[in-house]
């Protein structure tokens, strides 16, 4: 499988100035031809176009509005193309971000086998300490993003034992997560707050990788869908993933293109942050 044939969608958290309403920005974003709207009710349901939403995360900043602006599911170079629009026009209008923002990227995982599961788990287990190298230290296991290895077990080998005895996608959960989201629990879980999210399987047919920082920078975005559609392609290609050993700064590189390789190695080098 390659990473161009999964779907994909992004949550924006970013600060927005007061003087421009949630809906302005809706507005704006669809007169540069990307249909968006502005919602405060039913926020989490999947609709065909981009929605700014309200996000109780996001809050605190002096001057301006927090607000997650959502796209719809989307898919290879015009799903990226379309990404780098919407991040154009949140930057015309005056935004920013600060640690309190995230970028929270879906994957499309609805038609996944119990196997595949299991294999995109280990395949993050084994990246977790690269990706950590990608991120700023307000990212580093904080409670909006935890350690799922650190859940896990705290090793590789102890990991992949539990992963191996899961039977479904609520037992890869129970492991990466501490637990499943039961129908009609609060949205806000616990369980939900880790690096990589199974809890969004429930309600989406999506895993959810939580870590990055939030950026309104289209190159950003685009080379962070890279890296986690790499890993979940990858993942689901395999019959198994059997190698319980961390994996390499360039084992995550040869994974993605060959400018996402270049740009995250430029942000390794910056951030400077060692492995774990």
């Amino acid at each position: 499988m390659q990473a161009s044939e999964l779907t994909f969608g992004v949550e924006i958290e970013c600060f927005i100035p007061a003087t421009v309403s949630p809906s302005a920005l809706a507005r704006a974003i669809t007169a540069a031809g990307i249909p968006a709207v502005h919602m405060t009710v039913g926020i989490h349901a999947t609709i065909a176009q981009w929605k700014v939403v309200p996000d109780i995360s996001v809050s605190g900043e002096v001057g301006f509005t927090g607000v997650e602006v959502v796209s719809p599911i989307l898919r290879g170079a015009d799903g990226h193309a379309q990404m780098r629009k919407v991040a154009d026009v949140i930057k015309a209008c005056g935004a920013k971000v600060t640690k309190a923002c995230g970028l929270h990227v879906h994957v499309g995982a609805k038609n996944a086998t119990v196997a595949q599961h299991r294999n995109i788990a280990k395949m993050f287990l084994r990246y977790e300490a690269q990706i950590d190298r990608l991120c700023p230290p307000s990212r580093q296991n904080n409670r909006f993003a935890q350690s799922n290895l650190r859940m896990a077990g705290g090793d590789l080998p102890t990991a992949f034992t539990k992963l191996d005895a899961a039977r479904s996608v609520e037992q890869v959960a129970n492991v990466m997560n501490g637990g499943m989201m039961r129908a009609g629990q609060n949205h806000y879980s616990g369980f939900r707050y880790f690096k990589l999210n199974f809890q969004s399987m429930m309600t989406h047919g999506t895993v959810e990788f939580r870590q990055q920082a939030g950026t309104i920078e289209g190159a950003k975005m685009s080379a962070w869908v890279d890296v986690v559609t790499a890993i979940v392609a990858v993942a689901m290609s395999l019959r198994v993933v059997s190698k319980a050993a961390p994996a390499t700064f360039d084992d995550l590189c040869a994974k993605v293109s060959s400018d996402t390789a270049a740009f995250i190695r430029d942000r390794a080098a910056r951030l400077a942050i060692p492995v774990r």
